[in-house]
Order: C-alpha cells, then structure tokens, then sequence
C-alpha cells in the first residue's frame, strides 16, 4: 500500500500529478533489470475516490519500452492513498478482510 501525503502542493501541480508504478525483474546481475510492465494514473482519480483510496484493485501491467511485449504482460494489486491537508487515511482491518475472503470462497 503507498500512501502519498500532500503537503505545500498547490492544486494547479496536484492537478498534473500522475502517479507511476514501475514492476521489474531483479537479476543477480548489476544493470540486470528486467521490466515486467508499468501502470499509470492521475492523482486525481485517486483522490476523488471514496475515502481518497484506490484499495486492493487490480491494475494492468504494460510493458511500453520492448516492442516485442505487447499488450498486458500481467495484473498487480495495488492500494494507493492520497491525503491532502486535514484529510484522514482510512485503516482497513486487513484480518476481518482475509476472513470475509476465506468464508466468501
């Protein structure tokens, strides 16, 4: 989970913000590695979500940068926060979650 918390940005900036996440392959290998695929959005969408939260979604990874891989190279679950000033981060109970999972299974 990334939470991002907003403090001296003024709304022209926040409002061009785009949040990158990068997924790589580590090899043993210095310089070694790997992208698997990126996913990207605007902080705004994040923050005009209830409770200024994208929790637990699914996101397509793409690689851009091999022209060999095309399309989604796969899915990551990612939890993003963004709390501005007075905001409050919403805490999940992430074991009441897992046994809701379990029972719904």
């Amino acid at each position: 989970r990334f939470i991002i918390n907003l403090r001296n940005v003024d709304k022209e900036d926040f409002e061009e913000a785009v949040i990158s996440v990068k997924v790589l392959d580590a090899d043993i290998l210095p310089g070694g590695e790997d992208m698997i695929g990126s996913t990207q959005f605007d902080a705004t969408y994040v923050y005009y979500q209830p409770d200024h939260e994208m929790y637990k979604n699914w996101v397509p990874l793409i690689d851009d940068t091999n022209p060999n891989d095309i399309g989604v190279q796969g899915y990551m679950k990612l939890s993003v926060a963004i709390a501005g000033p007075g905001d409050k981060i919403k805490v999940h109970d992430e074991e009441e979650e897992r046994k809701a999972e379990l029972i719904a299974a």
